[in-house]
C-alpha cells in the first residue's frame, strides 16, 4: 500500500456533559468540518508527524530532541503504542491537516487519535476497508488511550466521529459503547435555532474536566446534573419536532437556565460571558446559551432565531468571537488509498 488517507469529522456535544460519565445519554453531532490524515510507511528508521496544528514536525528516533512545548506531545506515545500493537518495525510518516484550530474545542485530539489509529491499522493489515468490528476495536483502543491522556473519558467523541450525524450515546464500565443511536434532527430547525460561536482560548480538557468533576462531587451535584441533562435532551428533541410551539421553547429555555445556573459556580465557567449575556434583555426569554466541552472557553452555543440572538451576537463580535458554519454532516470517518 502506498498511502492511506483518513477523513475524520469534528464533533460537538449538545447535551450530556459530565452525566455521560455516569451511564447517561448524551446528544452529539458532527459538523461538516474534517481533519485529513495521510499515513505511509517510511524507509527511514524514524517516525515523522507534520501538521498545521503545531509549528514544528515531530521527528521521532533514538536521537529525538524536541522543543519544550512538544516534548510530551501525546502523538509520540500514541505512535509508540500503535507500533507495538501491530508489531511494526518500520518508520511511519503522517501528515495532518485540520479544518479547525484546537481552540474551537471541536475534537482535535479525538480526531487525531482515532484517525491515526485507523490509518495505522489499515497500513499494518494492508487493507483500506476495515470490518465494522475492526473499526470499533480501534475506537476502543483510542478510548483507552484518551482515558490515559485525560484521566477520564466517555469516548462519546470517538463514537460520534466514527459514526457521523446526530447521535445519542451512552457507555458503562462494562460496555463501550452501551448504546449509540442515530437521532433525526431537522437540518432547517438546527440551522435556524442553533448557533455556534468561537473565539475563546480553548479549555484544556484534563485540567478543566478533572477539577470540575472534583467540584461536582464535593458539592453533591451528580444527580442534579443527571436530571437536568435528561430534561434538556428530551425538551430539545421535542422542540425540534414542533419548533413553533411557544410552550416547548419556554420549557427548553427553562431547563437550559437550570443547567447553566448549576455550572455557573464551577471553577472554570467563563464568568465574562455570564456578565455579557446577563446584560441582554432577552436572556432565557427569547434566546439562551451554554458552554461546550469541559466548560471553559471552548465554543459557545446560542439557541434562538437569528433575529432573537442578534444583540448577543453583536456583543460577542465586539469581543472578537464569531459564528461559524456548523452544518451537520451525516458522514463519519472514511478511508481511501492513494
Amino acid at each position: 500500500m502506498q498511502q492511506i488517507h483518513v477523513k475524520v469529522p469534528g464533533k460537538l456535544m449538545l447535551f450530556g456533559e459530565y452525566s455521560v460519565l455516569w451511564e447517561e445519554k448524551c446528544l452529539a453531532f458532527t459538523p461538516h468540518m474534517f481533519m485529513d490524515i495521510s499515513a505511509k510507511f517510511s524507509l527511514q528508521d524514524e517516525d515523522r508527524v507534520s501538521s498545521d496544528l503545531w509549528e514544528q514536525d515531530l521527528i521521532i528516533n533514538s536521537q529525538s530532541s524536541f522543543p519544550e512545548e512538544l516534548q510530551n506531545h501525546f502523538m509520540i506515545e500514541l505512535i509508540h503504542k500503535l507500533k507495538s500493537l501491530f508489531h511494526i518495525n518500520q518508520g511511519l510518516t503522517l501528515k495532518i491537516n485540520s479544518a479547525w484550530p484546537i481552540e474551537y474545542g471541536l475534537g482535535s485530539s479525538s480526531a487525531l487519535i482515532l484517525g491515526t489509529s485507523i490509518a495505522t491499522a489499515c497500513l499494518a493489515l494492508q487493507k483500506t476497508k476495515l470490518t465494522t468490528s475492526e473499526q470499533w476495536k480501534m475506537a476502543q483502543f483510542s478510548k483507552s488511550f484518551q482515558e490515559q491522556l485525560q484521566g477520564f473519558s466517555s469516548g462519546y467523541d470517538l463514537a460520534s466521529q466514527l459514526k457521523g450525524g446526530f447521535t445519542e450515546f451512552s457507555f458503562s464500565k462494562s460496555s463501550w459503547p452501551l448504546s449509540i443511536d442515530s437521532r433525526m434532527i431537522s437540518p432547517s430547525f438546527f440551522s435556524d435555532f442553533v448557533h455556534i460561536f468561537v473565539g475563546g482560548k480553548g479549555a484544556p480538557t484534563k485540567r478543566v474536566g478533572t477539577s470540575t468533576l472534583a467540584w461536582i462531587f464535593e458539592n453533591h451535584l451528580q444527580q442534579a446534573i443527571i436530571n437536568v441533562n435528561r430534561s434538556l435532551l428530551k425538551s430539545f428533541v421535542s422542540l425540534s419536532e414542533s419548533p413553533n410551539d411557544p410552550a416547548r421553547v419556554k420549557e427548553f429555555f427553562h431547563h437550559m437556565k437550570t443547567f447553566r445556573n448549576i455550572f455557573a459556580a464551577s471553577p472554570h465557567f467563563p464568568q465574562k460571558m455570564k456578565t455579557l449575556f446577563t446584560s441582554c434583555d432577552g436572556l432565557d426569554k427569547t434566546f439562551t446559551y451554554k458552554t461546550t466541552g469541559a466548560g471553559g472557553e471552548d465554543a459557545l452555543i446560542l439557541f434562538g432565531t437569528h433575529k432573537d440572538i442578534s444583540e448577543a451576537s453583536d456583543l460577542l463580535n465586539h469581543l472578537g468571537w464569531h459564528q461559524i458554519d456548523m452544518s451537520p454532516t451525516y458522514k463519519g470517518l472514511s478511508v481511501r488509498e492513494h
